[in-house]
């Protein structure tokens, strides 16, 4: 082994060609009936720091990814919000508004329940988010990843409609979504409020659990 590791040296010194390199490999281990590679202990251990600065990276991305997704979803609310009040103040004035109770309020207590009314819907958008952030790191096609979010709501929205699985109706993530309309009746029931905003939050722990424990374990050198 020696001899045909020094001939080996010689030749790469001499003159290094891919070519040459793949046709004199098996020469230079010709008649090796075992070969053993040894790697010191201490190697393994200093790749710990590595690992956990892999991990906190990846979850920093995650991160990242989420709340730009949130953001953006928040940006669409508010424009069509502010789109909405705008439109809607100069074809029927800034007056009172009648509420879906019946009751009158003027502009003033109208305006902070038009901005509770988009908070509730940007913290629904950001439990969606989370299921469509845990599908994105599932797969590696964008669109995969959209496409099957938007089925899963569509889908839930069809189980929601079915009055026989009313014991299903309560754990899924649509079924609160028009809970807002509660916030323009006086007074303001919170009951389904609560419980929309409850069952988003859970749905968004568990599916950003679930991407950072995928995505921390996945391969992504290939």
């Amino acid at each position: 082994v020696a001899e045909h590791t020094a001939n080996w040296r010689g030749w790469i010194t001499r003159s290094f060609n891919v070519r040459s390199f793949g046709r004199e490999l098996p020469r230079v281990f010709e008649g090796v009936d075992c070969l053993h590679v040894f790697v010191a202990p201490d190697r393994f251990d200093s790749w710990e720091p590595q690992r956990q600065s892999t991990r906190v990276a990846r979850a920093r991305l995650l991160a990242v990814k989420y709340l730009s997704l949130v953001a953006f979803a928040g940006a669409a609310v508010l424009v069509v919000t502010l789109t909405g009040l705008a439109l809607g103040g100069l074809l029927f004035g800034y007056g009172d508004v009648v509420l879906l109770s019946g009751d009158t309020i003027d502009m003033g207590n109208a305006l902070p329940r038009a901005a509770l009314v988009a908070g509730y819907i940007i913290a629904m958008l950001a439990g969606l988010g989370a299921i469509g952030l845990f599908f994105s790191v599932v797969t590696e096609v964008p669109m995969a990843a959209m496409a099957t979010t938007t089925v899963l709501a569509i889908l839930s929205q069809i189980l929601d409609s079915i009055p026989q699985l009313d014991w299903l109706h309560e754990w899924l993530f649509t079924h609160w979504w028009l809970a807002f309309g509660d916030l323009l009746r006086n007074p303001v029931p919170t009951d389904d409020l609560m419980q929309g905003l409850l069952t988003t939050g859970v749905y968004a722990v568990v599916f950003l659990t679930a991407a950072w424990a995928w995505f921390s374990g996945k391969d992504i050198t290939a």
